[in-house]
């Protein structure tokens, strides 16, 4: 089949049905009622103003962990999603953690850190309860851990039906035991236990729903080593984020004096609802939003700009609602709760500027950018509390941290965000064929996970030992592209004969030379894991999996290498007996580079992976690359700064005449001619990533 008869590819399945849009919309609405008149009923039934405040800093602190928590929820998502986009058969890797064993081992640890450290910040957030109010804190967190990584894998598998009863549901019952609190019982700790209970309605929801103890059972698409390593970083970024978002009471409270806060209930109270029309549904779309991103992660800001813009307009719609109407509202608390329309106004927009951060740390999470996405958050909380140490107005001050915090964590994320090719499409959208490629009949549709990237002249002899190796490492919808540079002998046939429907056949009409056939591999690849591969080796197993595990945190991997039938030893080119690749020197990036152009750094490309995030910088290959492909891409990775060394020897090497690169010395003038190659290679290495 020719690249003109190839099917084009069906459009990509929304992320969410009007139907189940309009169900989260209601759930939206209803968490968003039931929390403004949780709100109200404490502020009408808790006097003096005082007692309020209490209620609220409770409240507030307990959705703050809540939100800490929420990073968990949305890496389910994504983890979810991800692992339903790529299966991993059978037999192919250890078994995958389950989400909820997960969600109450990770629950029942934080609540035991949490309840040592309750002596030291529980009188300062409660002073009348402290016991009490923290060990409610703690069982909250326990039980709402699980609730989040039940909710994210619903998420992550689309049950948007039973996702939103979920969320309505948990928020119902929140009112229900609050408002029970209150009236029979009258006291912040009878509220602050109504709503510590309600933490629990996912459990009865497992009783009930089919498709929730679904999700709870679903596996995850990582190690718990990795996933708990980007849950550790969501989770900082979420616990910054819900410092400001519904923990800033919290702050205010740590930078404001006693005296001085204890009438703070008004101002507090306009915070929670000015911010609650947009925040409100932006949480409860999180997960949407997540499983859009990593649906749609080659449109990079491309998927982010229409909300964007959305959350924008309603915002500043808000404020000018705020200013002219948010008064005589907030007068219907009584006389004691009035707040001036500015003030109302300003507070909005601040709200505006915190909704947009959690859109654009979302968009970091779901393109796995963990470390800009915490840096965001992280950045805009320290900016608010340097706000909130200033000698203004508690008003003021308020507003100026909420707004100009969140505004410096936008411009982190996007300055990441632009800064990394998994914005762009330039890695991911394959060029169009040449008029000579010729494509496995049944080549597969889905976007594969990984992708090998094999080239091969003149092959038959070892070709099929070589791929029997690597396709019984690979998934149902991962792909082997093998590029053939106009092969002398029998090669295209016999990897047509392999008829596996994984493997694409493209072919060279004339010989390019290995370095260019190399190129157009990498160019058709598609997975987010590319792996290189010679035509005449054998891989070891586990192989797949080490790589891409190391991949998970870097842009570039490289193995050692050890002999087929022979020594696993190699010699070095300065004598060394055992020449191979030292795991701590994955970091030493200066040192790598020198090793390279001194050719003591044993870089093979049979045994090196990248990124697909770094084929936007290694493609094309500069016109003055006519040897070492592999060399260049290891090049990247220590200029990138994203370099691993695994000491595995995960390929078994075949050495025979016809190797494209033998071990036969060179002389004088063609090393010097290479290294200055190698020298103006890090030249453009480093014009690339200024550019």
């Amino acid at each position: 089949m020719s690249a003109a008869e190839t099917p084009a590819q069906a459009p990509p399945e929304p992320t969410i049905g009007r139907a189940d849009s309009v169900r989260i919309a209601v759930a939206t609405a209803v968490s968003a009622g039931t929390g403004y008149i949780a709100l109200v009923l404490a502020a009408r039934l808790l006097l003096p103003v005082s007692l309020n405040t209490q209620f609220v800093t409770f409240w507030s602190a307990l959705f703050a962990c809540f939100g800490v928590l929420s990073g968990m929820s949305v890496e389910t998502t994504r983890a979810v999603t991800a692992a339903r986009l790529a299966p991993t058969p059978d037999g192919s890797a250890p078994r995958r953690p389950r989400v909820l064993a997960v969600g109450l081992g990770a629950g029942l640890a934080l609540a035991a850190v949490l309840g040592a450290s309750a002596p030291w910040w529980a009188p300062r957030l409660f002073p009348a309860e402290p016991g009490r109010l923290a060990a409610l804190v703690c069982l909250a967190v326990a039980a709402f851990a699980a609730h989040s990584v039940v909710v994210g894998s619903l998420a992550g598998r689309r049950s948007w039906r039973t996702y939103s009863g979920v969320v309505a549901a948990d928020s119902l019952v929140r009112l229900a035991l609050v408002a029970l609190g209150l009236v029979a019982v009258g006291t912040v700790l009878g509220a602050a236990a109504g709503a510590v209970a309600a933490t629990l309605t996912w459990a009865g929801y497992l009783l009930v729903s089919r498709e929730a103890r679904s999700a709870a059972g679903a596996r995850l698409d990582s190690s718990l080593q990795v996933f708990l390593r980007r849950v550790l970083a969501a989770g900082l970024a979420s616990g910054a984020s819900a410092l400001l978002v519904v923990g800033f009471p919290v702050l205010l409270s740590a930078t404001t004096p006693a005296a001085q806060y204890a009438g703070a209930a008004p101002l507090l109270l306009a915070i929670s609802l000015t911010r609650a029309p947009l925040m409100i549904p932006l949480t409860a779309y999180q997960g949407v939003a997540v499983s859009h991103f990593v649906i749609h992660r080659d449109r990079g800001l491309r998927a982010l700009a229409p909300i964007a813009r959305l959350v924008a307009v309603v915002g500043v719609a808000g404020a000018g609602a705020a200013w002219l109407v948010g008064p005589w509202i907030m007068g219907l608390l009584g006389p004691g709760y009035r707040v001036e329309g500015p003030v109302l106004a300003g507070l909005t927009l601040a709200a505006t500027a915190i909704a947009l951060l959690t859109l654009t740390g979302a968009l970091c999470q779901a393109l796995t950018l963990h470390v800009p996405f915490l840096g965001g958050w992280v950045v805009a909380v320290v900016a608010a509390v340097g706000v909130l140490l200033t000698p203004l107005d508690i008003a003021p001050r308020a507003i100026l941290a909420l707004a100009a915090g969140p505004v410096l964590g936008v411009a982190v994320h996007l300055w990441a965000l632009l800064r990394d090719v998994r914005t762009g499409t330039a890695a991911t959208e394959a060029p169009p064929a040449p008029a000579d490629a010729s494509l496995a009949p049944d080549a597969p549709h889905p976007t594969p996970r990984v992708s090998v990237c094999l080239a091969t002249y003149d092959g038959a002899a070892y070709v099929v030992e070589q791929l029997s190796s690597v396709l019984g490492q690979l998934g149902p919808d991962d792909e082997v592209v093998v590029v053939d540079d106009a092969s002398r002998d029998d090669t295209v046939a016999v990897v047509r004969g392999i008829g596996d429907p994984r493997v694409v056949l493209v072919e060279h009409a004339q010989n390019r030379g290995y370095v260019r056939t190399f190129e157009e591999a990498l160019r058709r690849s598609r997975g987010e894991y590319v792996l290189l591969c010679d035509q005449d080796d054998v891989w070891v197993d586990g192989r797949v999996a080490a790589m891409v595990e190391a991949l998970d945190r870097t842009q570039v991997v490289a193995t050692n290498l050890g002999t087929l039938g022979g020594p696993e030893r190699l010699r070095g080119p300065y004598g060394q007996a055992d020449w191979h690749l030292r795991a701590a020197d994955s970091t030493r990036h200066v040192r790598n580079v020198l090793g390279v152009l001194a050719g003591n750094r044993p870089y093979y490309g049979c045994a090196m992976g990248v990124r697909r995030s770094a084929l936007a910088r290694v493609l094309p290959f500069p016109a003055l690359l006519t040897e070492s492909h592999d060399l260049w891409i290891a090049l990247y990775g220590n200029v990138a700064g994203s370099m691993t060394h695994l000491e595995l020897r995960s390929v078994q090497r075949r050495f025979h005449e016809a190797n494209a690169s033998t071990a036969r010395p060179r002389g004088p003038r063609e090393v010097a001619r290479s290294r200055w190659m190698l020298v103006r290679c890090v030249r453009e290495l480093r014009r690339r990533r200024r550019a």
